[in-house]
């Protein structure tokens, strides 16, 4: 089941206005309204797993005809569009909100636990702090989803949000379900949390560096990945992203893999 389907939209809406509109209406004007504002994401995205094509494209004529949604082709990909939240929508949203729900309007912080899906995932640094069986990644749990002295959690970047969108270069590889550690660990109830593991999580804060044209000198490997199995692994992810390099980003990174002893897989 999707997080779009997953939400109960009688515990969060007062809908007497929204009388007009089937459920399923609902929950993509509830899921559009937890990114921040002006923020796209894909179409297909918002389908439930068990919703008929054609019933969920009427739903999204509909909410466009009102001017509560707007759509646009996706400038990667010519079969797909992408939609977001207009002021209107957000706007007529907010007012139906029950009080005590309103935490999903528009209110999205670096600091909060961030919505997540299969393709827009949580990766970077906190991505590296979740647990792993194989000893590797970082030792700051609590710090980073649940704050300490005074820190508040965080900070949260979300691949092709408010990170590089890694996914044309790596697919699904590495994206997992954390869900029920995270609920476990009391961080998070009633949603999915998608991450990157730890691998997929170093490659897309490598790629997010040299793209921005920021060094990746600062990145120990020991300090992660401490056994030869795991630089093999994080090996096999660069090499897949070295073909979509610049020359000089190419040069940068064969240098660090040098430098941290990760020779090609």
């Amino acid at each position: 089941m999707s997080n779009s389907q997953a939400i109960n939209i009688d515990n969060i809406i007062s809908a007497e206005e929204f009388d007009d509109l089937k459920v399923s209406e609902l929950r993509v004007l509830l899921v559009l309204s937890m990114f921040k504002p002006g923020k796209w994401m894909p179409l297909h995205e918002l389908r439930g797993d068990t919703e008929k094509t054609s019933s969920f494209s009427r739903s999204v004529t509909k909410l466009v005809s009102k001017n509560w949604i707007a759509t646009s082709k996706d400038p990667h990909d010519a079969r797909n569009k992408l939609v977001r939240l207009t002021v209107k929508g957000r706007n007529k949203l907010k007012k139906q909100l029950k009080p005590e729900t309103r935490v999903y309007q528009g209110s999205y912080q670096p600091t909060d636990i961030p919505y997540t899906t299969k393709r827009r995932y949580l990766t970077g640094l906190a991505a590296l702090n979740l647990p792993s069986n194989e000893g590797t990644g970082d030792w700051h749990f609590i710090e980073t989803f649940k704050g300490s002295h005074g820190r508040n959690p965080g900070p949260f970047f979300v691949a092709g949000d408010n990170y590089a969108d890694t996914y044309s270069v790596f697919g699904s590889e590495g994206i997992e379900d954390q869900t029920k550690s995270l609920e476990e660990a009391g961080v998070i109830s009633n949603t999915k949390l998608f991450a990157a593991n730890h691998y997929r999580a170093m490659a897309d804060m490598i790629f997010q560096r040299l793209h921005d044209g920021n060094g990746i000198d600062s990145y120990v490997v020991d300090d992660w990945f401490p056994e030869k199995k795991n630089k093999r692994k994080l090996a096999s992810m660069l090499d897949k992203l070295e073909p979509v390099l610049r020359t000089d980003q190419m040069r940068d990174l064969r240098a660090w893999r040098s430098k941290n002893d990760l020779t090609a897989a």
